[in-house]
C-alpha cells in the first residue's frame, strides 16, 4: 500500500516532497505533437507513472473490504490511545479514500451495523480526547483530529445518500426499493445527525477553529456541500407532505394524543431486528434535517439556511459571495499578480516534442520488452538502442558469476528488487531471462535488418542497425549506474543537438514567446532519478505505459 500510494517512511516522503519540488520548481512546459498534428499538453503528474495510483475500482471487493476495515480500526485506535499519532494523516487518508471506494459499491460487505459501529468507534475517540483539553470551551488538537475524522464519515455516507436525491420521494412513498447503499449508510446517518444535534457537541465545535473533514490531496469531500444538497432534497419532500418528521416525545413520560403519530425502535439504538423498514426511513432522514436545521442555529459560518433562497448553503456558496463584493478592493494587488504570472510564463521555456526516435533504458527492455516489440512492429517511431543499453543488456545475459564487474541485478533500477536474500538466485535467473530475451530480440532485428529500430552511440551518432558495441558496461555499484544512466542522458543530449529543427521553427522562434524548444528524441524509462535527470537537460522523457496510452498503440 505505500508503494500505491506513493508513500514510504518519513525519510522517503520528504525525499519524494523535494524531488516533486525539484521536478515542478524549473520544468518547462511541454507540447506534446502527434504525427497526425493532434497537440496536447503534458500533464506534470504524469513524469514515471501515468496510472491513477489511487484507482480501486479493479481491486476485488473482498480484498478492498479486508483492507478498509484494519485501517479503518487502525485510525481510530490512534486517536484513543493517542499513540503513534505521527502515521494519522497518511493512515486517516488510506482509511477513508478506501472507504469511499468501497461504500460507493452496490455489493459491499460492509453491513450497517458494522457502518455504525465505526462510526461510534470515532464518536467515542472524540469524547476519550476531551479529557486533555487544558481550557474551558477550547478543543484541543487531538480531538479536533477525531471530530475531523467524524464530519469526514458523515460527508462520505451523505454521498451515498445525495446519490438518490431526485428519487428521495418516490423511494419514502414506497414506490421505489430502498436501494442497498441507502438502506447501508441510514442507520449510521441517524447515529451521527443524533449526536450532531446534541448541546453538548455544539459547545465543541464551537471550541474549534474551523470545522470540516479531514483534509487530503488524495481525494475531495464536502461535509456542509453535500449536507446542504440532501437537507434541501428532504425539505423539499418535506413541503410535498412525503417526508414523517420526527416528533419529541411528552417530558412527564405521558404518551402524546396524537393518532397522527407512530412509535418506533430504531434497530441501531438496541442493536435488535427492525421495525418497520419504511417508517425507519422517515425518522433516519427526518433526522438528518433535524441535525440540518439544528446545525443552522448554532449560528455556524460553515452552514446555514439562507432566507432569501430558501434553501441551506455552505460556507462555499457564502465565500464566493464576499468575494464577488470585495473585487474590487483588490483590483490593483490582481493586476500585479496576473503581470507577474505573466512575466514568468514568458521567461519558461515550450518544448514542443513531436516524438520520432524513442530512446530505452535498460530497465524499459527488461521489464517491458513486448511493449518496445509493438512500437517497433507500429512503425510510425524509430527505437535507438544505446550502446550502453546493449552492453548492458549483454552482461546481465550471463550467469552472475560470469558477469564482468556485475553486482545484483537489485541495483539496475527501481523496478528489480528482491524483498529477502533467499529470492536473490530467484530474481538473478528472472533477470537473465528477460535480459536474454531482449538480446536475442536485438540479434534478430539485427540479422534480418528490422526497420525502425538501429544504435545510438554516447556521441549522438546513429548506426543504421543494433551493435552491441564496447563502450563501458558497469553495473558494480550504485555510482557506476549513475554513470551508465549519464551516458543514455547523452545519447538523448547529443543526438537532439545533432537533428534540425522543423521548417517552421525559423519563423516562430522570432515571433514565440516564450522560448521554444524543438525535440523529436523521447526518453523511455520507468528511473525516477534518470527522469528528473532528463529534465533538467530538456530531454522529454515518458514510461512506456504512459507513451503507448499517447501514441495509442494497442
Amino acid at each position: 500500500m505505500d508503494e500505491r500510494f506513493g508513500l514510504t517512511t518519513a525519510s522517503g516522503m520528504n525525499a519524494q516532497h523535494k524531488e516533486k519540488e525539484i521536478y515542478k520548481g524549473e520544468k518547462p512546459h511541454e507540447v506534446w505533437i502527434s504525427s497526425d498534428g493532434k497537440r496536447t499538453n503534458r500533464d506534470d503528474n504524469d513524469m514515471v507513472d501515468s496510472s491513477n495510483a489511487f484507482d480501486f475500482e479493479n481491486d476485488s471487493i473482498v480484498k478492498l473490504y479486508r483492507r478498509t476495515v484494519p485501517y479503518l480500526l487502525h485510525t481510530s485506535g490512534l486517536l484513543i490511545t493517542k499513540i503513534g499519532m505521527e502515521q494519522f494523516e497518511s493512515e486517516s487518508e488510506r482509511a477513508l479514500l478506501q472507504l469511499q471506494a468501497l461504500i460507493s459499491r452496490d455489493e459491499c460487505p460492509m453491513s450497517a451495523v458494522q457502518v455504525v459501529q465505526i462510526c461510534a468507534l470515532y464518536i467515542f475517540a472524540v469524547h476519550n480526547c476531551s479529557s486533555i483539553s487544558v481550557e474551558m470551551n477550547t478543543c484541543s488538537l487531538l480531538q479536533q483530529r477525531a471530530v475531523q475524522m467524524v464530519l469526514s464519515l458523515f460527508a462520505i455516507l451523505l454521498t451515498c445518500l445525495d446519490e438518490f436525491k431526485h428519487d428521495l420521494n418516490l423511494i419514502l412513498i414506497g414506490e421505489k426499493p430502498i436501494p442497498s447503499k441507502m438502506r447501508r449508510v441510514m442507520p449510521a446517518l441517524w447515529v451521527l445527525s443524533e449526536w450532531l444535534s446534541t448541546p453538548s457537541i455544539n459547545r465543541l465545535y464551537k471550541g474549534m477553529p474551523s470545522l470540516g473533514p479531514i483534509e487530503s490531496n488524495l481525494f475531495q469531500i464536502d461535509v456542509w456541500h453535500t449536507l446542504a444538497s440532501v437537507s434541501n432534497a428532504l425539505v423539499y419532500a418535506e413541503s410535498e407532505g412525503v417526508l414523517a418528521r420526527n416528533v419529541p416525545g411528552s417530558k412527564d413520560g405521558s404518551e402524546v394524543d396524537n393518532d397522527k403519530q407512530i412509535e418506533i425502535t430504531l434497530p441501531e439504538c438496541v442493536y435488535l431486528a427492525s421495525f418497520g423498514m419504511l417508517l425507519a426511513l422517515h425518522a433516519r432522514a427526518s433526522s438528518i434535517l433535524t441535525a440540518a436545521e439544528y446545525l443552522d442555529g448554532s449560528g455556524l459560518h460553515c452552514f446555514s439556511f439562507d432566507e432569501h433562497l430558501d434553501r441551506f448553503i455552505s460556507s462555499c456558496d457564502d465565500k464566493r459571495t464576499e468575494r464577488d463584493m470585495s473585487t474590487s478592493k483588490f483590483d490593483d494587488r490582481i493586476s500585479s499578480d496576473i503581470q507577474e504570472v505573466a512575466d514568468d510564463e514568458r521567461d519558461r521555456v515550450v518544448i514542443e516534442v513531436r516524438p520520432n526516435y524513442l530512446v530505452p533504458d535498460t530497465n524499459a527492455f527488461i521489464d517491458h520488452l513486448e511493449s518496445i516489440q509493438r512500437i517497433v512492429d507500429n512503425g510510425r517511431y524509430t527505437v535507438l538502442v544505446p550502446t550502453t543499453v546493449a552492453s548492458e543488456l549483454s552482461c546481465l545475459s550471463k550467469p552472475a558469476a560470469t558477469r564482468p564487474a556485475m553486482g545484483s541485478a537489485a541495483q539496475m533500477g527501481q523496478s528489480i528488487q528482491f524483498v529477502s536474500m533467499d529470492q536473490e538466485d530467484e530474481q538473478e535467473n528472472w533477470v537473465m531471462e528477460r535480459a536474454r530475451s531482449a538480446v536475442a530480440f536485438l540479434k534478430k532485428a539485427s540479422e534480418q535488418k528490422t526497420g525502425h529500430i538501429a544504435t545510438v552511440t554516447s556521441k549522438g551518432s546513429r548506426l543504421p542497425s543494433v551493435f552491441f558495441g564496447a563502450e563501458q558496461c558497469s553495473s558494480s555499484s550504485i555510482n557506476d549506474k549513475t554513470v551508465n544512466d549519464d551516458m543514455i542522458l547523452s545519447s538523448c543530449s547529443a543526438l537532439s543537438s545533432l537533428l534540425p529543427n522543423p521548417l517552421s521553427a525559423s519563423t516562430e522562434s522570432a515571433t514565440i514567446k516564450p522560448s521554444r524548444l524543438y525535440r523529436s528524441v523521447v526518453l523511455l524509462t520507468d528511473d525516477r532519478a534518470l527522469s528528473i535527470k532528463a529534465i533538467c537537460a530538456n530531454i522529454p522523457c515518458r514510461t512506456i505505459a504512459s507513451f503507448l496510452k499517447w501514441a495509442i498503440i494497442q
